[in-house]
């Protein structure tokens, strides 16, 4: 109802040309610009009442009800709107996604590490504990598992005591 409440006053603020709510004239590119923001949340306000109506007209609420609450979740994205405001924030966020591609190369070098240390174990644990690393597959999910340290301690005693 808060969602709604403020797109009814969003698009009563532009008086006679409702329209602008969701496109707008650009003074400094003399162009005529979408407001994605504003189209957003009237998709996903519109979106709500066309689920909730599909459900109360008895058609299967499974589905629909998983796809209201993933549209309401959608809705935190409208956090993102805030870079703008701020903009120490939006300094930030813009050295987040510029350290992103070397993100990716550490991630890769993480695999080749696992991939690597799984050969390792597969080929001095694997008689012992075959069950953990027996194949390179096992032995891949069993350094991860250990790398999470999730249940490290069972592989541990396993390959200390055989």
């Amino acid at each position: 109802a808060a969602f709604t409440f403020e797109l009814f006053i969003k698009i009563v603020a532009e008086g006679f040309f409702p329209m602008r709510f969701f496109f707008y004239w650009s003074r400094h590119e003399k162009e005529v610009k979408f407001s994605y923001w504003n189209i957003f949340d009237f998709s996903i306000v519109v979106g709500n009442y066309v689920i909730l109506m599909a459900d109360k007209n008895g058609q299967s609420s499974t589905p629909s009800s998983s796809l209201l609450s993933m549209l309401r979740l959608i809705r935190l994205l409208k956090v993102f709107r805030l870079v703008r405001a701020f903009p120490e924030l939006q300094v930030i966020v813009e050295a987040l996604i510029m350290g992103l591609k070397s993100i990716g190369y550490i991630g890769g070098l993480l695999l080749l590490l696992i991939y690597v240390f799984a050969i390792l174990g597969t080929t001095l644990f694997g008689v012992n504990d075959p069950f953990h690393f027996g194949t390179l597959h096992t032995s891949i999910l069993t350094l991860f598992r250990v790398s999470t340290l999730d249940g490290w301690s069972d592989i541990m005693y396993i390959n200390f005591y055989g």
